[in-house]
């Protein structure tokens, strides 16, 4: 990573105007490795999106090319607002599985918003467990 990078909780790093995510993927040629991006694309997912961790994925029609990802997914615990750096933790409510489902053409291929490839109902599953802050780091 270059000097100037610095650390944010749950392995993102900022690097002025860009964002770098460090990410464990799957290789389709044989393996997990690590990976860093380089992003300055913000996306959502719609409501909608939300699913239980044993719920049926509807795969839209016309979709082509269906694809997840396994993230760790960061629960904010209450309203934030210009939260520093050193306060972001204490709105952390904890932290489960998240399946990151997408239609890659859609969200790729078609220009404009990611949204549209990355908010399909039940395009994003969670749990089946939350495990709080208090239980995954000890309090200063």
């Amino acid at each position: 990573m270059p000097e100037d990078v610095t650390s944010g909780a749950g392995g993102g790093a900022a690097f002025k105007d860009s964002l770098y995510r460090l990410e464990l993927c799957f290789a389709r040629r044989g393996g997990w490795e690590w990976k860093l991006r380089v992003s300055r694309v913000v996306f959502f997912k719609a409501t909608t999106a939300w699913a239980g961790p044993n719920d049926d994925i509807v795969i839209p029609r016309d979709s082509n090319k269906t694809d997840w990802e396994v993230e760790l997914a960061v629960v904010i615990g209450k309203r934030a607002k210009y939260v520093s750096e050193d306060d972001a933790l204490n709105y952390v409510a904890g932290y489960g599985v998240h399946n990151d489902y997408s239609e890659r053409e859609w969200q790729l291929e078609k220009g404009g918003q990611w949204v549209k490839g990355k908010s399909a109902d039940t395009y994003a599953p969670f749990g089946p467990y939350l495990a709080t802050s208090d239980e995954v780091f000890e309090s200063e």
